[in-house]
């Protein structure tokens, strides 16, 4: 069994199951959007298709059956779909007509969509759905998902125009990133002293100041660096995102213009080219509150990051992660693996970092 909700479990689709797929594909007032009823053949195209991506991917569309009779009543799940120039995770349902109007469809859906987001760990999941076909419409809506584009497919001779409603991690997790401006200094504070760490962890005087003072150690007491780390919020040096659920900030990012971090340009380590101010920006530090780590935020936010910096024009990216990836209390600049999924190039391995760097031009 793959999944199961209140009524409906969801397994990988078998042979045995041809003759329930018939009772579906072969009604066309089910298949109207396909323009008519399958044939045997096309169905048992269909379900070598499902059975060859469960092999190829670990999903597909599975069986929805009926918890309290057995009976096998649609197909739900995940496939890879084209989309104009790109591939795309796409949630699909197809349910018998006697089981309409009964929220079967969107209570599947949604467990669908949640399987992306937690075991596949998807950025953006979506459901592409003909232009008439309001029902489909309705059930993409119903999981969270809005219209995002449109494009015309040709299936069976016909033009069918289509429609992707998406629906984002962040949207789902209900999470926003805000760049830190000096209205939101009290967020920051509150993160680090609150959410950032354990009670009395002595990291909640971090504040980032290593990132902007090459003798941060000088300063032990923990209200004079608070108001160290004001005054570089205050002064537009501290720049960065937070991340927040709701209203409560549970995530950090230190993140800028190279030329901004004197420790940066002043160490040889860190070495690229002259610092340029509009040249690279940096995402020099990141931290997830420990009960949202694990949940994909990391991505978000390097996404985030990339997106402005290329917006913002500037010409490279970098990050500095720890060489060491088995230390855990190291990784708070991002694990290297983080970046290398996004593209950035090893520059310098050194003892304590690495040096990677992703051309944005």
């Amino acid at each position: 069994m793959i999944l199961t909700t209140e009524r409906l479990a969801l397994r990988e689709l078998a042979q045995t199951d041809f003759q329930a797929l018939c009772k579906i594909m072969q009604d066309p007032k089910t298949m109207y959007a396909y323009e008519g009823a399958f044939t045997e053949e096309e169905v048992q195209g269909w379900l070598d298709r499902q059975l060859a991506r469960y092999e190829k991917l670990g999903f597909g569309l599975w069986a929805v059956v009926l918890r309290e009779t057995g009976e096998v009543i649609g197909q739900c799940g995940l496939t890879m779909q084209p989309w104009k120039d790109q591939e795309v995770l796409e949630v699909g349902y197809l349910f018998q007509r006697a089981c309409w109007h009964k929220g079967y469809a969107a209570e599947a859906a949604r467990a669908c969509r949640d399987y992306a987001f937690r075991q596949l760990g998807a950025g953006e999941v979506c459901s592409i759905v003909r232009d008439t076909n309001t029902a489909s419409q309705n059930v993409a809506k119903r999981n969270g998902m809005t219209p995002q584009d449109t494009w015309v497919k040709h299936f069976r001779g016909v033009d069918m125009p289509h429609i992707r409603f998406v629906v984002k991690r962040e949207d789902w997790l209900d999470i926003r990133i805000q760049w830190l401006t000096p209205e939101l200094a009290g967020d920051f504070f509150d993160y680090f002293e609150n959410q950032a760490f354990p009670q009395g962890d002595p990291r909640s005087a971090c504040y980032c100041l290593e990132s902007h003072f090459v003798n941060e150690n000088d300063w032990v007491d923990q209200a004079q660096r608070r108001e160290k780390a004001r005054e570089l919020i205050e002064t537009g040096v501290m720049t960065g995102y937070l991340l927040y659920s709701g209203n409560q900030a549970i995530g950090w990012c230190n993140a800028g213009d190279k030329a901004s971090y004197s420790p940066l340009c002043a160490n040889e380590e860190f070495f690229t080219e002259p610092p340029e101010k509009g040249k690279i920006k940096v995402l020099y530090c990141m931290d997830i509150a420990c009960n949202w780590q694990g949940k994909g935020l990391a991505n978000l936010v390097m996404e985030r990051f990339l997106a402005d910096a290329q917006r913002e024009g500037y010409a490279w990216a970098e990050g500095y992660p720890f060489t060491n990836t088995n230390a855990p209390w190291q990784q708070y600049r991002g694990p290297l693996r983080l970046y290398e999924k996004y593209g950035f190039e090893t520059v310098r391995q050194g003892p304590l970092v690495t040096v990677m760097r992703k051309e944005l031009l």
